[in-house]
């Protein structure tokens, strides 16, 4: 995921299941839990202690992770922020700044991802609009 990310140049990517339904998702942000980039690359030579390393691990395992790291530091990991495609932009905003996330995922009723929209997204339509 975060090869798709640095690819992509992006911030974020999010995580499917089998069915190509919406679990979560993974950002930049979520590679500050580790101690040190100096760790996550140690992490990326095969094994440590005779675990798989953090980048050969399934996406879906990863965010486990991640939620154990939460947890570790008294915190939660957010799941992805979803909206349906008739939720207006006001709401939206409102669903953005309640949640304190960056991006929502516009998903259909069965939560197969649409589209994605950014608080960068948001911002550029208002400055072009201006």
């Amino acid at each position: 995921a975060f090869l798709k990310i640095l690819e992509n140049n992006i911030s974020a990517c999010a995580i499917l299941d089998e069915d190509g339904k919406l679990l979560s998702s993974i950002s930049t942000k979520d590679i500050r839990l580790f101690k040190s980039m100096e760790e996550v690359i140690q992490q990326r030579i095969d094994q440590v202690d005779g675990k798989p390393s953090l980048m050969e691990l399934p996406c879906t395992e990863f965010v486990q992770k991640i939620r154990e790291a939460y947890e570790t530091k008294g915190q939660s990991h957010a799941a992805a922020v979803v909206v349906t495609p008739d939720t207006t932009l006001r709401a939206l905003i409102g669903k953005l700044a309640a949640t304190k996330m960056h991006r929502v995922f516009v998903v259909d009723k069965e939560r197969t991802p649409l589209g994605v929209v950014s608080v960068s997204d948001i911002a550029r339509i208002l400055v072009s609009e201006s």
